[in-house]
């Protein structure tokens, strides 16, 4: 399995019968889980939530769902999750150890492909934790289009802004915001069901920093605000570029190297090189080939060979169609990344 599961144990007041499998993803902002995971089946289809004549609403078991209908979008088009934002307390991981504050939710009713069919994937959803905020569109809503963070207070017709699920949790005295991920192991037992057959908890993410914990990392401050995302996002704090500019990747096979802005997404399976036009860079990298990231200004250096699994499998691309390298899951089963929110800082080592 090339996916690090995260359950969802409770929305609301509203133990869900079977955990919720959703992937924990470093590569976007906000929340989204299958709604016939959470609602009855006279609530909600395929063809979109069931609302009373003259309600604007629904409520259940402590969950509000709004007549919001919204589009959130991963991997440039080939995941299209369609639902309606609603809103909830959230309790998620291995055991159900952490519960959030009441926050937004897309409550999705179908997922589609690129290709406008039916997306049937193993996992019910996203929990994304990364430092910027995303979109939730409206159908018919231009990127244009002027958003602001999902708020039960003041509701936009044109949709929203999900930021990280992190960010809603209460943290100690002495205790910062963020969390750190990796050490993972990949099992192909592991099979993403309902009772998640052959699979064993694993303790990959630490949530709450201490400044102990960020002197073993490099580090760099984020760039916030974002260029494109808001200023602001929950409780004034303040969101963050995801791509972290300066960095330099190099190919052994060919001795070639570009500049690149890096995301650490621990949502997507291998690993994507977006490349500038006028660099002199293969369009197919060599099995077995050493792909290194250095950033100098923290310092910091990661090397992995191209094809020696599934997560190390690399495809290049030009920046036209893609605005970032992606530097996948593979990253997250040999090293560790964290993100402060309370400093706006990312580390990794």
């Amino acid at each position: 399995m090339s996916r690090l599961i995260i359950p969802v144990v409770t929305l609301g007041s509203q133990t869900l019968s079977t955990p919720s499998p959703l992937v924990l993803d470093t590569g976007s902002a906000g929340m989204v889980i299958s709604a016939q995971d959470v609602f009855p089946a006279d609530m909600v289809s395929i063809n979109g939530f069931v609302f009373p004549p003259g309600q604007n609403s629904l409520t259940f078991h402590g969950i509000t769902v709004t007549n919001v209908q919204a589009i959130k979008i991963y991997g440039n088009g080939s995941s299209n999750y369609y639902g309606n934002i609603g809103y909830a307390t959230v309790k998620f991981g291995g055991h159900g150890e952490l519960t959030t504050n009441f926050m937004p939710v897309l409550f999705s009713y179908k997922a589609l492909g690129s290709n406008g069919q039916l997306l049937k994937t193993p996992e019910h959803g996203i929990l994304g934790i990364y430092s910027d905020a995303n979109a939730a569109r409206a159908p018919g809503a231009q990127p244009s289009d002027s958003l602001s963070l999902c708020s039960l207070r003041s509701i936009n017709a044109n949709g929203c802004d999900l930021e990280s699920v992190l960010r809603y949790l209460n943290y100690g005295a002495g205790v910062n915001a963020g969390f750190s991920l990796g050490n993972a192991t990949l099992d192909p037992n592991c099979l993403i069901t309902a009772t998640m057959t052959g699979c064993t908890l694993q303790s990959t993410l630490t949530v709450g920093l201490s400044a102990a914990d960020e002197q073993a990392y490099s580090s760099m401050p984020l760039t916030c605000p974002p260029s494109d995302g808001p200023a602001v996002a929950n409780s004034g704090v303040t969101a963050c570029e995801a791509k972290i500019p300066g960095f330099t990747i190099s190919d052994s096979g060919s001795g070639e190297s570009f500049a690149a802005k890096v995301v650490f997404d621990s949502g997507t399976p291998n690993m994507v090189f977006s490349v500038p036009p006028k660099a002199t860079f293969p369009q197919s990298l060599t099995r077995g080939s050493t792909e290194t990231l250095t950033l100098a200004a923290s310092p910091f250096t990661y090397s992995y060979q191209v094809g020696k699994g599934l997560p190390f499998v690399t495809t290049v691309t030009d920046s036209a169609q893609l605005n970032r390298t992606i530097i996948g899951i593979g990253f997250f089963t040999e090293r560790r990344m964290y993100i402060d929110f309370s400093s706006n800082r990312e580390g990794w080592k």
